[in-house]
């Protein structure tokens, strides 16, 4: 089965390239990922496109860069003519860390806040009130006045504030209308009409190659630490053994070496009683039939094989193509290894493929046994944050006017620290790309996924109820296709029956954060604490 939308027009690619320019944070974390360190093994790509998402980062850092290059020629100019700047440059960069710290800076919010009211209070009261020319005394200092500026110190550093605010409004229309404009639903379907891909190098070609290569491929490179780095927030892993007794009356021996019971052959019932979830369950031809809009009707069942990173001379080097993963396949089904290991994957894409459900079943035998590996997880939605720029810059024109230069405003006292920043994290940036580009280093597993970084750490709960139900349906129908199976070849089921009403109520879950596995938790609905990173 295939997306109702290709990934590169999906709303969750939409969204994700919002929040390129909504987040200098987020916009950062792509590019290091995806175009500064291009040694890396990009993770994959579930129901979006992180070529589109990257070519838009590249987009923002030119937008933010050069606006920022306009802030800083507009206070060097005013610091050349007066240093009354400073009284309002240091609380601004007090606000900038604090913005930084997010809910930790308060209180360095607060002060930041108030230092820079008194700041430009006083800068105002010059302006307005102080002496035309300052006449200096024997201490250095003007003898009319508590402050050693004159009133032409207080004009230029209140005109300064004037443009900077103004350069910061401007800039947020310039982002409305890419929002509004390129980031359109309707323009963002079609990629000719998006002027982020029309800017391209040699660079930007190479990596892009290798992002359409690897992002969707049922070869999985993988990192030792995250090996599913991508799906998302694990919900369950669950570990079902068996041993194979025949029947009562059966006519088939256990380990009987004239008919073993492969790994395939399992597999492959489990893949046709998976497929049966696209139907619905009474058939037939009546209009709520048809009309049902179950997102198991769209179910999506393959197969992929993870490969370790490690060894790999370069990316080069990544394997790719269908020729290539049919013979990893081939050897991956039997083999059961401990590096290379092949699964059964079973995706959901449901709500414009924001929330993904993916469920990899690993099934081999062995010394006369049958073990069932079922891991599940959930990729929650693009965070708030980035769906409430894309619907404010919908809004109706004054609306959107006023509350564009609202929000600048507020961003106006810190964005003349914001600016240097942003001009030295450039610099930084272009310098690392140098060191790490050309693909001469080794090749590596992600060691990171935008799309689990632009994630909600929670989902709604409709749509919490809705990955549950995947995620319990499809279990079930894996197991009642392993009893299938087990029954036809004439094996006990008995056990099997035990075991999985057991781990449905005392099953193991482990819950992990952005990073490798924290803990695990035993009994009904357990749940793992998280440690302090």
């Amino acid at each position: 089965m295939t997306h109702t939308m290709p990934p590169h027009c999906s709303e969750a690619t939409r969204l994700s390239c919002v929040g390129v320019y909504v987040d200098d944070a987020y916009r950062d974390a792509v590019l290091d990922e995806l175009y500064a360190h291009d040694q890396r093994v990009i993770a994959p790509s579930v129901g979006f496109d992180a070529r589109r998402v990257l070519v838009h980062a590249l987009r923002a850092r030119r937008i933010g860069l050069a606006w920022a290059a306009l802030v800083l020629a507009v206070w060097l100019v005013g610091f050349l003519l007066t240093g009354m700047l400073v009284l309002v440059l240091l609380p601004g960069c007090a606000l900038l860390a604090a913005r930084s710290r997010r809910g930790r800076g308060a209180v360095l919010r607060w002060v930041g806040r108030t230092v820079f009211g008194a700041g430009l209070y006083t800068v105002a009261y010059v302006a307005f009130f102080g002496p035309a020319q300052t006449s200096y005394g024997s201490d250095g200092y003007d003898d009319s006045t508590l402050f050693p500026w004159d009133a032409f110190d207080g004009w230029i550093a209140l005109c300064c504030l004037v443009v900077t605010a103004c350069c910061v409004v401007l800039r947020q229309r310039h982002l409305d209308r890419v929002l509004r404009g390129d980031l359109a639903p309707e323009v963002f379907v079609d990629p000719a009409r998006d002027p982020a891909e029309h800017v391209t190098s040699a660079r930007l070609q190479w990596i892009g190659d290798r992002i359409r290569r690897e992002q969707h491929s049922p070869l999985i490179l993988y990192d030792m630490a995250d090996p599913f780095r991508g799906m998302g927030t694990l919900r369950e892993a669950w570990t079902l053994t068996v041993e194979l007794r025949a029947a009562p009356g059966a006519r088939t021996a256990p380990l009987d070496p004239e008919a073993p019971l492969g790994n395939g052959w399992l597999l492959d019932h489990i893949e046709t009683q998976l497929a049966t979830l696209r139907h619905p369950a009474q058939p037939g031809s009546s209009k709520a039939v048809q009309a049902r809009l179950d997102r198991l009707r769209q179910v999506e069942i393959d197969e992929c094989v993870f490969l370790p990173a490690e060894g790999l001379l370069s990316r080069e080097q990544v394997p790719h193509g269908p020729d290539v993963f049919e013979e990893h396949r081939r050897a991956a089904v039997e083999e059961s290894g401990e590096a290379r290991r092949h699964f059964l994957r079973v995706r959901v894409g449901a709500w414009q493929e924001e929330v993904v459900t993916t469920v990899f079943v690993r099934a081999h035998t062995q010394g006369g046994m049958v073990t069932l590996e079922i891991v599940s997880y959930v990729l929650n939605p693009l965070r708030a944050d980035f769906h409430s720029a894309d619907r404010a810059a919908r809004l109706p024109a004054p609306a959107a006017v006023w509350g564009g230069i609202g929000r600048a405003l507020l961003r106006t006292p810190a964005v003349a620290g914001s600016a240097l920043v942003d001009v030295w994290q450039t610099v930084a940036w272009f310098l690392l790309v140098a060191v790490n580009g050309g693909g001469r280093r080794p090749a590596q597993g992600p060691a990171l996924s935008i799309r689990e970084r632009g994630a909600e750490s929670h989902a709604s709960m409709f749509q919490e109820l809705d990955a549950r139900r995947y995620i319990g349906t499809i279990r079930e129908r894996v197991l009642n296709a392993v009893r299938i199976a087990l029954t036809e070849r004439g094996w006990d089921t008995s056990e099997l029956d035990a075991r999985a009403v057991l781990l449905r109520g005392d099953g193991v879950r482990v819950e992990r954060s952005s990073g490798p596995v924290r803990g695990v938790a035993a009994g009904h609905g357990g749940l793992a604490p998280r440690r302090p990173a």
